[in-house]
């Protein structure tokens, strides 16, 4: 089997290059990135292409490379500039379509998109663990969220791919401890200091008592993704390991002590400093926190057999550690 892994430097790619190079039915891959990285700390018996996907001229580029190759696994997704919807849209939506149609135009036999829990509609009222949502669950998004629109209008699109067979995975958070650079860098910049995320570096976590995610380790992730490559499964299929994270979560990986705080403070705080451009995040990721759904995983259980080898709570403090430790640039994707 040749898989093509378009957005293949990133948090989850770095993740799936390891997993394909440990099966011994891969007899190929071709990894498809923006800029090539340094080959030397990836697995060995890759081929790297560089392509632009948010670039219309990219797409006869990638149906060279999908050429001959039995699966393609899209990936890329960009999270900055934040402050540039249509550049990001130019990545996201466009790239992801032009990723898909040039695996179709070269043959290629099977699909998978890694989606997101953020392309759901918000969660229901009440207990969002008691209401937890399968994947019938209206894939609209949060509409002030710039992330889950994006999401959300990607999914909304994959019909016009027709013919080729896709499954579209969506993950809730996915860590792993080469990520934490990049989540300093995407999401926190210069106004938290990295010392503030060290055990005990504060007494206290100030967080809504609402809030909840899902999180599942990218090497688990990865792991789905190789499984639903053998599968050739088609159509969505939720990821997330347990516990369901909330402030009590954090704040034990923490060590520090939840203060329950209005969502609304924070999120006020979260747009003045990003309209101020004192840090990178819009504050569309608040909303998403405290509105998306909790995800069911019965489904990629069941016909998959994925089960998750790290817990929520072991990928966060791993990721946590990678923050504080400065790991190397992996996006958190």
């Amino acid at each position: 089997m040749r898989v093509v892994v378009v957005g293949a430097s990133g948090n989850v790619g770095s993740a799936l290059l390891r997993r394909l190079a440990a099966d011994e039915t891969v007899t190929g891959v071709v990894a498809v990135a923006r800029h090539v990285p340094d080959r030397a700390s990836w697995p060995a018996g890759v081929e790297w292409v560089s392509a632009d996907v948010s670039s219309r001229w990219s797409e006869s580029r990638l149906v060279e490379a999908a050429r001959g190759a039995d699966r393609l696994v899209s990936l890329s997704w960009g999270i900055q500039p934040a402050h540039d919807e249509a550049a990001l849209w130019r990545t996201n939506v466009d790239g992801t379509l032009r990723v898909l149609r040039a695996a179709r135009t070269a043959g290629v036999a099977h699909a998978v998109y890694v989606s997101s829990i953020g392309a759901y509609a918000p969660r229901p009222p009440g207990d969002p663990v008691a209401g937890a949502v399968g994947e019938d669950h209206p894939v609209t998004g949060v509409g002030t969220s710039q992330y889950s629109r994006q999401k959300a209008w990607v999914e909304q699109f994959l019909p016009a791919v027709r013919d080729l067979p896709l499954a579209v995975l969506r993950p809730g958070l996915v860590f792993q401890s080469s990520a934490g650079h990049e989540v300093v860098r995407y999401f926190l910049g210069n106004l938290v200091p990295r010392v503030v995320l060290r055990r005990r570096a504060v007494p206290v976590l100030p967080l809504p008592g609402d809030l909840v995610v899902q999180a599942v380790h990218a090497d688990d992730l990865a792991e789905a993704i190789r499984l639903a490559l053998h599968a050739r499964a088609e159509g969505a299929f939720n990821v997330a390991a347990e516990p369901v994270l909330g402030p009590a979560q954090f704040a034990e990986v923490l060590d520090a002590r939840h203060v329950p705080v209005p969502a609304k403070a924070l999120r006020t705080l979260a747009s003045v400093t990003f309209h101020a451009h004192l840090q990178p995040s819009e504050p569309g990721w608040m909303d998403l926190a405290l509105l998306s759904p909790v995800m069911r995983t019965d489904r990629i259980r069941a016909e998959l057999g994925w089960e998750p080898t790290c817990t929520s709570t072991e990928a966060l403090a791993e990721l946590l550690d990678g923050v504080r430790r400065g790991a190397p640039d992996r996006p958190p994707l």
